[in-house]
């Protein structure tokens, strides 16, 4: 069973119940944990040890906007990122030039969800960024380069003498470094 809050019409069932029933006979009939009605009651009781509905709302309304954290970013710090970016900086650097200059601490997240709001909204910030949003494509099928011979000639374009092996550099082999490099 997982836990939702209570609702305001719950809280005034519990108001009107307390007064004539024990917890557990509450919890029953509005089919929540004995724990969870308890604890409403004894958090919002008046001095007179009477539960208050209207204090339960109040404060449920308080904690939930203490709890709501504000938009980090402001026009202030807008302008000095759109600078930043413009100067080709990605959003780590900027992060950590707010944080040395301007004793600003900011994850660098937040600034890449500014860009891509920025990109949404027909903005041309986020081509000021390194890579300007192109994604990395691997080259599926493509000719391999790393590690190729310039102007190699292939084997079956060589000389026949080669074959006879008769010459000095005629001889290949393939050599296999052995355990802990001892022997080839």
């Amino acid at each position: 069973m997982s836990y939702t809050q209570l609702t305001q019409s719950e809280r005034y069932h519990i108001q009107y119940l307390s007064r004539h029933h024990t917890v557990t006979e509450i919890a029953k009939q509005l089919n929540r944990h004995k724990s969870t009605i308890s604890r409403e009651i004894r958090r919002h009781s008046t001095q007179a040890k009477q539960y208050s509905a209207e204090k339960a709302r109040k404060q449920s309304r308080l904690t939930k906007q203490r709890r709501r954290k504000p938009y980090k970013l402001h026009s202030r710090m807008i302008q000095h990122i759109n600078t930043l970016i413009r100067r080709k900086l990605c959003p780590e650097q900027v992060c950590a030039y707010l944080r040395k200059h301007h004793h600003i601490k900011l994850h660098h997240s937040t600034i890449y969800r500014y860009l891509r709001q920025d990109k949404n909204n027909g903005g041309t910030l986020w081509r000021h960024l390194r890579n300007a949003g192109k994604p990395y494509c691997k080259q599926y099928g493509s000719t391999w380069i790393r590690g190729k011979v310039p102007n190699r000639v292939g084997i079956e374009e060589r000389p026949a003498i080669v074959d006879k092996k008769s010459r000095i550099g005629d001889w290949e082999a393939d050599i296999i470094v052995g355990k802990k490099r001892q022997g080839a």
